[in-house]
């Protein structure tokens, strides 16, 4: 069928006998609404909580377990409780040997052979033909954060392998159906750098050292130190739909 010179679909569902759908076809690829390419996840492992990131950090970190480093850990376990601890330092006395001794626990028992994921917007900064792939970036709302590293839940994850972290394989076939459908029918020809990454990454229990300019004015460790993990990363999924789940781009796995 078609309508306005638009190609449209009419469609019937199981759920909805008694319906027919009408959809353009194209306008629902270039807006989502119809997906491609759903793979499975190139490692199945489980999703870093915000708790588990905490604990990590805090433990390579060495950092002290004073009472600042416990409010915040209250707050990651149980949000509303941190904030009724933020307001009564009466209630955050009684809870806090009980919550110290869990964090150091928690940092104690981390397990550093896991393989976890994380789901990150980045950019890409359009396909390198020598390489045969995209060049990647991974911006902050902050607008800052230490060099070659990729922000998250206000953590900095430092990869020890950063131009594979960086980088993501895409032959140019691949490539040309992504861009084709990114700028879908419009005649701007506009391809969005806006992208959704699944990295796993497998923290270390390393302290990092972070890189000091020979003129950066800005105080680093005092910045980052409390934010900072190192991760080796394992492998990249990169989809254009922010389900991240489809419209896959590119994956890659590393050894």
């Amino acid at each position: 069928m078609f309508l306005n010179e638009a190609v449209v679909f009419a469609l019937e569902s199981e759920k909805a006998p008694d319906k027919k759908l009408f959809v353009e076809i194209d306008r629902a690829i270039e807006q989502g609404e119809i997906v491609v390419n759903m793979p499975e996840p190139v490692i199945k492992c489980e999703e870093m909580t915000l708790e588990q990131m905490f604990i990590c950090c805090v433990r390579v970190n060495k950092l002290p377990i004073d009472d600042k480093v416990v409010l915040n850990y209250i707050s990651v376990v149980n949000k509303e409780l941190g904030q009724e601890c933020r307001r009564d330092q009466f209630k955050f006395r009684k809870l806090k040997g009980e919550y110290q001794a869990r964090l150091e626990k928690e940092m104690a028992d981390f397990d550093f052979t896991k393989t976890y994921f994380i789901k990150v917007n980045s950019n890409h900064n359009g396909y390198d033909f020598d390489h045969k792939g995209y060049p990647l970036s991974y911006p902050t709302r902050s607008g800052s954060s230490p060099k070659q590293c990729i922000p998250f839940n206000g953590f900095n994850f430092m990869p020890v392998n950063p131009d594979q972290a960086f980088f993501i394989p895409v032959s140019m076939d691949d490539a040309e159906k992504y861009e084709k459908r990114s700028r879908g029918t419009g005649q701007n020809g506009y391809v969005s750098p806006l992208v959704y990454t699944v990295v796993y990454l497998q923290p270390l229990d390393k302290y990092m050292e972070l890189p000091k300019g020979k003129y950066n004015v800005l105080n680093v460790e005092n910045l980052y130190r409390s934010t900072l993990i190192g991760v080796k990363v394992k492998g990249l999924d990169i989809y254009d739909n922010k389900s991240f789940r489809y419209n896959l781009i590119g994956s890659a796995l590393f050894e």
